[in-house]
């Protein structure tokens, strides 16, 4: 499966209406890919909350080193781009999240996320949390 950053982002950092489902989802994951654009998105995730929550230094490396720790296989962007673009152009969507639905498509799978904007314009590529806990 592959996993959007708000799913790694709600279960590391610790957000209390999420977390404990985001970190079942892991769990349940057998293989959990992601494009390589997840490390800066998860970096500046985490740089995000030292900022505005006050997150302190040691607690952010050690969430990116949990979320690699959960990384399956990592694809480079460079496989992905030009379908991410595409997906972008043809849907009206921001293509850092287009990276993880162009992964999803080459490996036959979908996105576990959190994004309703991605849910609605990618249905048959994302799947909620909440959904990917209750499939078999």
């Amino acid at each position: 499966m592959v996993f959007d950053t708000n799913v790694f982002a709600y279960a590391l950092l610790n957000v209390p209406e999420h977390r404990d489902e985001a970190l079942r989802s892991f769990e349940k994951a057998r293989d959990i890919v992601v494009p390589d654009s997840f490390r800066v998105e998860i970096a500046n995730t985490v740089w995000q909350w030292t900022r505005a929550r006050g997150l302190d230094l040691e607690a952010g490396l050690s969430a990116l080193r949990e979320a690699e720790a959960l990384v399956g296989a990592v694809v480079p962007a460079n496989h992905l781009w030009e379908a991410a673009l595409e997906l972008s152009v043809a849907n009206g969507h921001p293509v850092y999240d287009t990276f993880f639905v162009a992964l999803a498509a080459m490996e036959r799978t979908r996105v576990v996320t959190y994004d309703k904007r991605l849910l609605a314009r990618f249905p048959e590529r994302a799947i909620s949390v909440a959904a990917f806990l209750k499939e078999r």
